[in-house]
């Protein structure tokens, strides 16, 4: 997955068990490859991070702290992403959907 297919879709969670993010919330991904700016329900609630093409060429965003990872996991029937907490003793994930019409 591109960068810009992260900033240029409208995603929707599906499933959460972060409370600052939950189910029907969006999430909105912004800046730059180098300054990822990630929002849910239009509240800036992560630290900024890093888009990484990796070798597959599906980029996954990493914060960076490490203390998150979002990456991409479906691309049918719709665009899926996931973000995963990392090294914290509060885990949690959400999963969301692309939104976009059209």
């Amino acid at each position: 997955m591109t960068f810009k297919d992260y900033t240029s879709r409208i995603w929707l969670v599906t499933q959460s068990d972060l409370p600052e993010c939950p189910k029907d919330k969006h999430v909105d991904i912004q800046g730059s490859e180098t300054d990822v700016i990630v929002k849910c329900d239009e509240i800036e609630r992560y630290e900024r991070g890093m888009y990484m093409a990796d070798d597959t060429l599906e980029g996954t965003i990493i914060g960076k702290k490490g203390d998150y990872k979002i990456s991409f996991v479906a691309k049918e029937p719709k665009y899926e992403i996931t973000f995963e907490k990392l090294g914290s003793t509060i885990a949690g994930s959400w999963t969301a959907e692309d939104h976009t019409p059209g």
